[in-house]
Formats: structure tokens, sequence, C-alpha cells
């Protein structure tokens, strides 16, 4: 985005410093009759600095008192990244989705629990203590909606030899074939039932008990389960990759001990990675949130150091800025009293007011200097009307996304319309104040 941009503003100057002038210079030549001069239009909105130099104090004030109450609530704005925000509402696709959730009483986010292990039994035996893990956490009230693991469907190795010889040693007793049998059948008469009807599912059960080997994922891959099982588990070269999922409601997150029971997952053993949407979601959200206030801090230093070697004063770089840093600051503050959340589309607009908004203030600070005391309001009101044309074109431009059925695209939107807006206030009322007690000071020294 930022090389688009970039290309895009170096091919406009490019353009508007030798294609513009040729054109210009290309239709005088044509049109030799003399035109009348025709003023810019501003909508009056130009007079704003008159206004203000006219009760300096009060326009303090205001800005003062503005800046304060948008500090309280600016501190209030959460970042929130969840793509399902971003997306329109009633979107058929998140309807459906979530009707099929609430049906299936299943949890919104799913969590998916990975490890690397070096043999299949090893990788059944994670498996089984993840599940117990799961088992235990749903005990405790934590807001789990249901798990996924292999280990329902093949027990570990270290269970299934714990079941065989609880099996054995009750082989003469409860687990004998013929006494099941034997029992089963007379249920079955006593309720009415001809016994040889069951006779296919009782002698699988025969063999079932007489079975004292344990089940390997070998011989699992060759039943019709074997689909099933490679949901769970599959082979990476020398390794096995296992994964286990954990289907959560909403509640969870807010849970205080929720990260403090996925941290624990992975204690259970060596490479275990717990991932899904929510937590990929966060960690985007603490990336973006540093990185983005990172860039705006490059940005600033970068625009601060182009306008100090434009005006050579340090007091005029700060005045130019300004107008900047306190739309940034109004625009989160009013966010936070709107209940607009920051998310990664439109903490970018953030950096691109810082190098849209500085300009207005340029603007008139060039102007001011050329002007002296004499001549100030003449030259603020002439340079306020390209201020006001410059403002005002690109809040039509930026603005527009706010006719957008996209709520990501809305909330770049009127985060434009704030800063800009905001800028080009400050830049023609705070800023001409401050200018006008600035040069009657050097006027009088």
């Amino acid at each position: 985005m930022g090389l688009l941009t970039g290309t895009g503003i170096l091919v406009s100057l490019g353009c508007a410093f030798f294609l513009f002038p040729a054109l210009v210079g290309w239709r005088e030549k044509r049109e030799r009759k003399e035109k009348q001069f025709r003023p810019v239009s501003s909508f009056g909105i130009e007079r704003l600095g008159l206004l203000a130099l006219k009760a300096p104090s009060l326009v303090i004030f205001l800005c003062a008192a503005v800046t304060l109450g948008t500090a309280a609530w600016a501190l209030r704005v959460k970042l929130n990244n969840d793509p399902r925000r971003l997306r329109p509402p009633g979107q058929p696709s998140l309807v459906l989705e979530a009707r099929v959730q609430d049906k299936m009483e299943e949890g919104r986010d799913t969590i998916m629990v990975m490890a690397r292990s070096q043999s299949a039994e090893d990788a059944l035996e994670v498996q089984g203590l993840l599940m117990n893990k799961f088992e235990q956490a749903m005990a405790e009230g934590r807001a789990i909606s249901r798990y996924e693991s292999l280990a329902s469907f093949v027990p570990p190795p270290s269970q299934q030899k714990r079941n065989l010889e609880w099996i054995e040693r009750r082989a003469n007793g409860i687990t004998n074939p013929d006494r099941v049998e034997k029992k089963l059948k007379e249920a079955l008469r006593e309720e009415g039932f001809r016994a040889e009807a069951f006779q296919p599912g009782l002698k699988m059960l025969r063999e079932m008990l007489a079975n004292r080997e344990r089940m390997t994922w070998k011989q699992l891959q060759e039943t019709p389960l074997r689909a099933l099982g490679e949901r769970f588990l599959q082979s990476k070269g020398d390794a096995f990759i296992c994964a286990s999922y954990l289907h959560v409601e909403p509640g969870f997150w807010a849970d205080p001990k929720g990260e403090e029971f996925l941290e624990s997952l992975k204690a259970i053993a060596p490479d275990i990675q717990v991932t899904g949407s929510k937590l990929v979601q966060k960690e985007l959200e603490n990336l973006m949130t540093a990185e983005s206030w990172r860039l705006l801090g490059i940005a600033l230093l970068a625009v601060s150091a182009l306008i100090y070697l434009d005006f050579r004063s340090w007091r005029l770089t700060l005045l130019s800025l300004l107008p900047v840093a306190l739309s940034l600051l109004w625009t989160l503050g009013l966010m936070g009293m709107m209940g607009i959340d920051l998310n990664f589309m439109n903490l970018v607009v953030f950096t691109m007011v810082v190098g849209v908004g500085v300009d207005y203030g340029v603007h008139i600070l060039h102007r001011s200097s050329e002007s002296g005391m004499s001549q100030f309001e003449t030259g603020l009101v002439q340079v306020s009307k390209g201020v006001v044309l410059a403002a005002l074109t690109t809040l039509v431009g930026f603005g527009s996304l706010v006719l957008s059925g996209y709520p990501g695209l809305q909330s770049m939107g009127l985060v434009a319309l704030m800063g800009v807006g905001f800028s080009a206030l400050i830049a023609l009322t705070l800023l001409p104040v401050l200018l006008r007690k600035r040069l009657r000071k050097k006027s009088l020294s």
C-alpha cells in the first residue's frame, strides 16, 4: 500500500511540475484573448481565520478544552481486528454460519493444538494427555463446547495396556466371552427378541472381548476409519504431526484463566503449538499496533526533518505540526466517544493524515512569513482559499469510503474525515492566532 501510494504521489508531482505548466502554456498560445480573472470560491470558509483573530483567547480556550476532553476518551479506544466485524453484518454467509453454530451448539472459535512426535505411538500418547486436559477444563466450567481428539477413537498405548490388563484380570468373570454372550441372550429372550437374529453382533462382541492385542496406528490405516484418523495424525518425513481441536465459546476469551489454560497445554509435551483464528488475530493486533505506531513515529520524524529544512526553525516546524498532532488526538477521542474500534484498515489512515494534514499548516506559515504583520489578514484569506479547497477535495475523495457497504472501508472513511477535517480546522483557526502573536512579539522586539 505504501509503495502504490508513494508511486502515485511521485507521478502526480511529476505531472504537476512538467505536464501541467506545458498544458497551461499551450492553452495560452491558442486562446490569445484576455480572459477575465475569476476569484477562487471556497464557500466563505476561508474567513474562519479572520473570525478566529477577533476572539483569540476564546479559540485557544476551546482548543485546549477539546484537547483535554478528547485525551480522556482517546485512552478508551480499543484495537479489534475481528474479521467478522469488518464484514457487513447481514452477509448471508455470516448469518448462516451463526445459525449452524447455534443449532449444533458449537463454539464460535476453534483452537488447534498441534504437536510433533517421533512415532505414531508417542503422538497417540500426546493426544490422550491433551484429551484429559480438555475434559478437566470442561469439568471446571471453562467456556468449551466440545473437543475433537484421535484419543476418542484410538486410546493411547498406555491406556490400552491398562484396559487390557483390567480385562485380563476379569477374564473368568464379567469379561468372560461365554458369560457375556449368555447374559445378553437371556436379556434378549426376556424382552421377547429372537437371540439368533443378533448372532453377527454377538460374534463380533466375542472377538472383541477375546482380543488381547493393542490397536496401532498402522492397523487403523487399514480400516475405513483411515480418512478420519488422518484428520488428526499425519506423517511428515521422519516425524508425525498430530492435531486436536477445541471449540470454545466467546466467554472463553473473557475468562482470565483462559490464557493460563492454553499455556498449560504447551507444557504437556515438547514442540506443542497452540493456534487458531482468535490467537492469530491477537498476534496480528500486537504486531499491527507496534508497527503502526512505529511507522507513525517515523513519518512524523521524516516530515519534521523536511519542514525544518524548509523553515530552518524548530519553532515554526512545531507550529506546522501542531494541527496534525491535535487532529490525531481529537480523532482518537471522537472514536472513543462513538465506540469506533481501531483495526488494521483504519490504522493506516493515521499515517496518511500526517502526510496530508501537515500541508495546511505549511501553506499558512509560508504566506504569513511572506506577507508580514501589515498584510497578515489579507494573506491569510488568500492562502485559506487554497487550503479549504485542498481539504474539501481530500475529504470528498477519502470520505466517499463512508458510503461503502463494507464496515472496514467505512471505518477508513470516518477516520479520514475526522483527521483531515480537524487538521484543516485547526490550521485555519488556532494556527493564525498563534502566528499573529508570534509576529507581534517579533515586531516589538
